[in-house]
C-alpha cells in the first residue's frame, strides 16, 4: 500500500473515532441506547405512580392502531400532579419498536424523563419527574419512530 492510501486510511479512523463512530443520541435516527438501572438504595426516590404503556398493532380498513394505550386507554391524555414522581411501564414487548419520550413540545425537542432498562422487555421503566419547574407547562408523550401515537401531559397543581 502506497504512502497516500495508508495515510488516507489512518485520517478516515481518525476522524470515525474522533466523532464517536458515526452519530448516534437524542434525536438522530439512531437507537437509543438507555441508562442502566440504578442500584436500589443509592438515592432513588419512590414513584408515586405508575402508567402502564403498551402498543395496538397497525388495524386495516381505517381502525384505529398503531398508538399508546396508557393502563388500557387509548392515547389519553394524562394529568400529572407537580412535585411528584411518576413511571411508565414500556416492559411490553409490543413497546419494542416504539420508542417512548416526553417534551414540551408534540415529536420532536428536548426529552424529559430517563429511560431505566429495555423498551419492550422485562423491567424496563421511563421515569419522569413532575418539579414545580414543569408547573403549568403543557407537555407531550410521543413515538420517537411513529407520528400519532401520543397525545399531552397536563401538570397540576
Amino acid at each position: 500500500m502506497n504512502t497516500f492510501k495508508k495515510v488516507s486510511v489512518l485520517f478516515g479512523l481518525f476522524l470515525i473515532t474522533a466523532c464517536g463512530g458515526g452519530g448516534g443520541g437524542m434525536g438522530s435516527d439512531d437507537p437509543y441506547t438507555p441508562p442502566t438501572t440504578p442500584t436500589p438504595g443509592t438515592g432513588m426516590t419512590a414513584i408515586d405512580k405508575t402508567f402502564v404503556i403498551t402498543v395496538a398493532p397497525t388495524q386495516a380498513y381505517g381502525a384505529t392502531g398503531n398508538r399508546y394505550y396508557v393502563d388500557g386507554e387509548e392515547n389519553p391524555v394524562i394529568s400529572m400532579e407537580v412535585g411528584k414522581r411518576y413511571a411508565f411501564d414500556l416492559s411490553s414487548s409490543s413497546t419494542s419498536t416504539h420508542p417512548f419520550r416526553i417534551s414540551s413540545a408534540m415529536e420532536s425537542g428536548m426529552t424529559y424523563g430517563e429511560l431505566m432498562g429495555t423498551q419492550g422487555t422485562s423491567g424496563a421503566i421511563y421515569v419522569f419527574d413532575a418539579t414545580n419547574a414543569n408547573a403549568g407547562v403543557t407537555l407531550y408523550y410521543w413515538c420517537n419512530a411513529h407520528s400519532g401515537m401520543g397525545n399531552v401531559i397536563n401538570l397540576i397543581n
